[in-house]
This record gives C-alpha cells, structure tokens and sequence, in this order.
C-alpha cells in the first residue's frame, strides 16, 4: 500500500479531505496515491507536517512504524547525509523537548558507528527502549 494512502486511512479520512487540507485537487492526492507522481516542495512539506512524519518517508526512502513513528529507521540514509546511528541519535534527541544536539550525542553517535552492525542495532533498540521508557514516564508526571 502507498504510504500516503497508508497514512490517510490511518488517520481515517478521505482522499478530498486530505486534498482541502494540503491545498490540492482530489486528481493530485489520487496520483500521490497510485504513483502516477510524487508531491515535492511544500506540499510535500505539508504532508509531511499533516501526518506528523519525516518528508522522506512520505516519498518512500524509509520504513514507517504505524505503531510508534519515532522508531522511523531511515533505510537510505544518504538521502540526509547521515549515518543510519546519527539520523537515529538525532531523531531521539528532537523528542527530548527540542534539545540541540549535544556534545555526548557527538560522542555517542561515533562511538555506536564503529561497533560491529549486530551489536550496533542492539545498541540502538536498547536507546529506543529507554526513550520511549522516559517519554511514558515524564507523561505520567505531566498527567
């Protein structure tokens, strides 16, 4: 499935909802949708922002976790110029409240790129682990 159907029926709306919303006919959604053509510029930044995603998940660069997009591993990472770990550490340091990246980040992203992949991947699930643990914690003091 195109992941902006994907993400369009996730939100459960319908294709003239989403075309009102980005400032689009129903026909351009429809070509998004089957392939016939991929949006760019705004409003690809405007879908994008809609759906709460990265832009390059929307033009298929990368593998989209319905359950959680903060777990986003990006699959073409020359796309950002980064590595898959940096594009990783910076994503989870974004959700921190807006914090710039910081020098332990630096230090953290060089040393994870120079593990072997299979201990690197472990490395990372287990950062996501205790981010996603911190966000339902500080949730729960929010609440």
């Amino acid at each position: 499935m195109n992941i902006i159907r994907q993400l369009r029926v996730q939100k459960g709306i319908q294709q003239k909802e989403l075309a009102i919303e980005i400032g689009v006919s129903n026909a351009t959604v429809s070509d998004w949708e089957h392939g016939r053509k991929k949006p760019s510029g705004e409003r690809l930044k405007k879908l994008a922002d809609f759906f709460g995603v990265e832009e390059y998940v929307i033009l298929g660069q990368g593998t989209y976790i319905p359950d959680d997009p903060r777990l986003f591993v990006p699959i073409k990472p020359e796309i950002s110029g980064k590595t898959e770990t940096e594009q990783i550490v910076d994503r989870l340091l974004k959700q921190l409240q807006g914090q710039p990246r910081t020098q332990e980040a630096e230090i953290i992203s060089v040393a994870l790129d120079k593990m072997p992949k299979s201990e690197r991947v472990k490395a990372l699930n287990m950062l996501k682990a205790v981010y996603s643990e911190y966000f339902e914690t500080e949730g729960e003091q929010m609440a």
